[in-house]
């Protein structure tokens, strides 16, 4: 659907969306809809819920998201992704503590360790991101 939307914007009234806005732009969606899917389904069959791929396809989803962004956070300033990353970790830790046999997951508490990793990995991530993806990412991005 959103496919057939991009093409019928562009023909319709001529707006070009790069390669990164549309990557982008699909992983926000499917991320949202499987998250709101994976509240539902945690509240009704959480069990199931647990061993879905499509309640935790969110999961990978903000990893996508992450990625498609990985060249413009590159040049965020040093100070905040500090700040990122140490707020990420304090995360990890906090929902060691947070999340127990009780808790609703993989939604909405599987989130605290996702963004929290997501965060960190801003700062982590964007060492990597020098060596061993950046040339491949930035042709991608380039399209």
């Amino acid at each position: 659907m959103l496919i057939v939307s991009i093409i019928w914007a562009r023909k319709r009234w001529g707006v070009s969306f790069s390669l990164p806005m549309i990557v982008l732009s699909v992983a926000v969606a499917v991320t949202a809809g499987t998250f709101v899917f994976a509240m539902y389904q945690s509240q009704a069959a959480p069990t199931i819920a647990y061993f879905s791929t499509f309640t935790r396809a969110w999961e990978l989803g903000v990893g996508a998201i992450l990625a498609a962004l990985s060249t413009r956070l590159a040049h965020m300033r040093l100070a905040i992704r500090q700040a990122l990353g140490f707020g990420g970790l304090a995360g990890i830790v906090i929902s060691a503590f947070a999340i127990g046999p009780e808790s609703t997951f993989p939604a909405p508490l599987g989130a605290l360790p996702v963004i929290a990793t997501a965060k960190a990995l801003v700062r982590a991530g964007l060492v990597a991101l020098d060596f061993a993806v950046a040339e491949p990412v930035d042709k991608l991005q380039r399209t």
